[in-house]
């Protein structure tokens, strides 16, 4: 769960970026509705990056350590990473030495 959420709060940021960019084609129904309503484009925008902003905010809120929970989790999506010994602290020494062998 922990990976759901740190990618849906990277998308947000990616699509705050975006928006202050004036791009908004993440977002198919209200970049057509933008088309056709040009004269209230900036005001829009205006609105949309605020909700943007809010929604980034809040999810910081409800998880505030959510990329360290993620990095802990490291050793296990790819345990012959390099690092695994330092990720993992309670892997025995007979598996630090396997992990440290496979990685040479």
């Amino acid at each position: 769960m922990n990976d759901r959420v740190s990618g849906f709060m990277k998308k947000i940021e990616l699509w705050l970026r975006k928006c202050e960019a004036g791009d908004v084609t993440s977002f198919p129904q209200l970049d057509r509705w933008l088309s056709t309503h040009s004269k209230k484009k900036k005001k829009t925008l205006q609105t949309v990056k605020a909700h943007l902003d809010k929604l980034s905010t809040e999810f910081k809120s409800y998880f505030p350590d959510i990329e360290d929970a993620c990095a802990e989790k490291d050793w296990i999506r790819n345990p012959f990473m390099a690092n695994c010994i330092h990720s993992a602290p309670r892997v025995s020494r007979k598996a630090s030495w396997t992990c440290l062998q496979i990685v040479a």
